[in-house]
């Protein structure tokens, strides 16, 4: 039986694998500073472990160290071989949006390209970065740190401390500074699909900031094609971010689409990292 967890700024996710067959997955609540504790508390409900898997939000080296976290105060230089040793030896970390990349290469939209990145929009922005069908990891281990990428000379100051990061202007944490205190994400796309004028405007800003990154990537990588994840992408963001993209100057052709994982694709992606090392480049 091999564990994968998925550590995001917002809560826990974690399926049970025989071999690399998903069994069971659940989705706990935690909070900043109580995450190592919440992981511990579910790998010791369980024996004969072959291996966990951990696909954590930040950046992630061939350690399996978590070095800093823009989003996770707990994550600074949190060493997890070191820290799950006693459960199991073979501990394997990655960061989060490149496990939903592996999960995307062999189970997904990615097995229908030879290049491709992956963007995810959630609590933060993170990336990742296929090319030749195998997750380009750089040489620290850091590479895809997509939504650190400068879009604007002014702005929010980020939580990774830059100024005009792509996170800073489509995150859900800094979408929802803009917004009356009760509403979340899932209210701005229910809105926005009754037709709504401001939930759709607010859909649409982020769409755009969106298309001047995408046109970047694509510039930089010229990849096939770009999949969209996380909690605040959706079918609304997808066809507004196809319409700017139009007017981009990316002299190209790519296929932008929306993960069908949705929730699974980090837990999948972080067992794939054990059974899978030809993944990597």
């Amino acid at each position: 039986m091999y564990i994968g967890f998925d550590i995001g700024g917002t809560n826990i996710k974690y399926g049970l694998f025989h071999e690399d067959k998903l069994i069971e997955f659940k989705t706990i609540k935690t909070s900043d500073g109580e995450i190592l504790k919440a992981m511990k508390s579910v790998i010791s409900k369980y024996e004969n472990i072959k291996g966990i898997g951990i696909a954590a939000a930040g950046l992630v080296n061939y350690n399996d160290e978590v070095v800093f976290s823009p989003n996770i105060n707990e994550f600074r230089n949190v060493n997890f071989k070191k820290v799950f040793e006693k459960y199991c030896k073979n501990v394997k970390a990655i960061n989060d949006v490149n496990a939903m990349a592996l999960c995307e290469l062999k189970y997904g939209y990615g097995r229908n390209y030879k290049n491709f990145i992956v963007l995810a929009i959630g609590t933060g922005v993170g990336g990742a970065v296929v090319i030749n069908r195998k997750l380009y990891l750089g040489t620290n281990g850091f590479a895809g740190e997509l939504g650190h990428v400068k879009i604007s000379l002014k702005g929010r100051r980020c939580r990774c401390g830059r100024i005009g990061c792509l996170e800073s202007f489509v995150g859900r944490r800094y979408v929802l500074e803009r917004l009356p205190s009760n509403v979340d994400m899932i209210d701005v796309y229910l809105y926005a699909k009754r037709g709504n004028k401001f939930y759709l405007n607010v859909l649409k800003k982020i769409s755009k900031y969106l298309s001047i990154a995408i046109a970047n990537f694509v510039n930089i990588l010229d990849p096939e094609a770009v999949i969209l994840s996380g909690g605040v992408a959706n079918d609304i963001i997808l066809k507004f971010t196809k319409e700017y993209l139009e007017n981009e100057k990316i002299y190209r052709s790519i296929d932008i689409l929306l993960s069908n994982f949705k929730d699974k694709a980090g837990v999948i992606g972080a067992v794939i990292n054990i059974l899978h090392p030809e993944y990597i480049l």
